[in-house]
């Protein structure tokens, strides 16, 4: 890729500020080369202490696949209950994406077979919405966000067979929601914790591929009065995940995995550090027949002058 880059920015206008720029991208596979010029403005409001707006619109020319608009719209109001601080939040977007020259090389050269080889790929059209709550007070803080994004005519590589690059014609859905929290125990120790419920569907009315419809994650995060010496513990949780294999759905195993770490700061230009994944060596996949790596344990000294 070959990218140039102006972004340039008009302060202290009457109530908004606006950001606007321009790229020109040159993509380069082997003897194929293509341009996409992409020009944009975003609008971002300064007319309110509590209530903010934003809206951003790009246009892009491809020389593949023409002219394309996306645009994106967002708000939040802030307001004061009791001793909390409560953000109300909402956001609706559209994106575009051609697909890339490898994916276009890959199924007209020799590693490619149907139902693949020679696949016409077309661009990836989506758009999404989400809203939402945040709470603050004190030591605790809240969100809740309800999404929903459609993609049509997405790209993934055809890990079912290795053929090449396969589209799913048509409407690919994720609706859901997510939760997260952070809580300060004490100036040393803090928890946080997610929790995502994504329904996904493809055109064929099928679970998403590699998508888990549950995922979770919790967090400890310790640190001394010295600030000198850190620990942090995270476990991740993935629940009712499919694949696809040889054209066949394929439910994956349900898992749990502990990743830990700690550091050490020796001095002001050296810092000790360890690290722990996978700790409680987990036998797992992510996607069908990749066995994901066991138990790893790491150490190392890092200098900074």
């Amino acid at each position: 890729l070959n990218r140039l880059e102006y972004v340039g920015s008009a302060t202290n206008l009457p109530g908004f500020d606006l950001v606007f720029g321009v790229d020109l991208e040159e993509e380069i596979n082997g003897s194929l080369s293509r341009d996409n010029d992409g020009i944009y403005i975003e609008f971002l409001s300064d007319f309110s202490d509590n209530f903010f707006v934003t809206a951003g619109l790009r246009r892009d020319e491809n020389d593949d696949f023409g002219s394309h608009n996306s645009y994106r719209l967002s708000s939040a109001y802030l307001f004061s209950l009791s001793d909390a601080e409560i953000k109300l939040k909402g956001s609706y977007g559209s994106g575009f994406r051609a697909p890339s020259l490898f994916e276009i090389d890959y199924n007209n050269g020799p590693f490619s077979f149907p139902p693949a080889a020679g696949l016409k790929l077309v661009e990836e059209h989506s758009t999404g919405v989400e809203y939402g709550i945040e709470y603050l007070a004190g030591s605790v803080s809240l969100e809740l966000v309800r999404f929903d994004q459609e993609v049509e005519d997405a790209i993934f590589f055809d890990l079912a067979g290795f053929s090449g690059y396969l589209q799913d014609t048509g409407t690919s859905s994720s609706e859901g929601v997510e939760l997260s929290g952070t809580v300060s125990v004490s100036e040393s120790l803090s928890l946080t914790a997610n929790y995502t419920h994504n329904e996904t569907e493809r055109p064929n009315g099928m679970q998403r591929l590699r998508r888990p419809e549950q995922l979770g994650n919790i967090g400890i995060n310790f640190t001394n009065s010295s600030e000198k010496f850190r620990l942090n513990a995270y476990y991740r949780v993935s629940r009712d995940s499919v694949d696809e294999q040889f054209g066949t759905a394929v439910e994956l195993d349900d898992f749990e995995v502990l990743d830990v770490s700690a550091s050490y700061q020796i001095s002001a230009n050296v810092l000790l550090y360890a690290r722990l994944e996978n700790a409680l060596n987990e036998s797992y996949q992510e996607i069908v027949d990749f066995i994901s790596p066991d138990r790893a344990s790491y150490i190392g000294i890092r200098l900074n002058f």
